[in-house]
This record gives structure tokens, C-alpha cells and sequence, in this order.
């Protein structure tokens, strides 16, 4: 997945991504958001979720959590996150 997507996830690191982009940036990166939110709507409404599964894990890399992926919190985690991608 790509860092932008990541990023979502971290808003005072997205701020910052943004700031020093230039219109044609700004442009490909708001085309990239609508085409993933496009593909999340299409894994959830088919139930794929494993697309979303690198994200997750990454973000919880990045906050030193160590969740068991057959816990209740795991899931209930990916699935938010699913849900906020789809919103856009």
C-alpha cells in the first residue's frame, strides 16, 4: 500500500507530506485517494479485506502494538479502518 494511504492514518505527518506539494501533485494524489476509496468500497462490499491488511499492520508497527490477527481488537481495528477509508 502506498505511504500516502498510510499517512491517513498519522494527520500531523499527512499535514506535512502536503505542504510542499505542487498543483500537479496535489492533483495525483487527490486522484489516487478517489481510486483507492473506489477499490476499498469494492473489497468491502465482496468482503476482501486483505487489502487492508499491510496498512494495519504498519500502523500498528509504528505505535510499538502487538495484537494477535485472531483477537476481537484485531478485528474490530481492521474494520475501522476499512470504514475510514471507504468515508474518503
Amino acid at each position: 500500500m502506498k505511504a500516502s494511504s498510510v499517512a491517513l492514518f498519522c494527520a500531523p505527518r499527512a499535514r506535512d507530506l502536503f505542504e510542499n506539494l505542487n498543483t500537479n501533485e496535489v492533483e495525483f494524489e487527490a486522484f489516487y485517494v478517489r481510486n483507492s476509496r473506489q477499490e476499498v468500497l469494492a473489497d468491502l462490499n465482496h468482503s476482501y479485506l486483505d487489502t487492508i491488511k499491510p496498512m494495519v499492520n504498519v500502523m500498528l508497527r509504528s505505535h510499538d502494538v502487538i495484537l494477535d490477527k485472531s483477537t476481537a481488537a484485531y478485528k474490530q481495528l481492521f474494520r475501522a479502518a476499512s470504514n475510514v477509508l471507504a468515508e474518503g
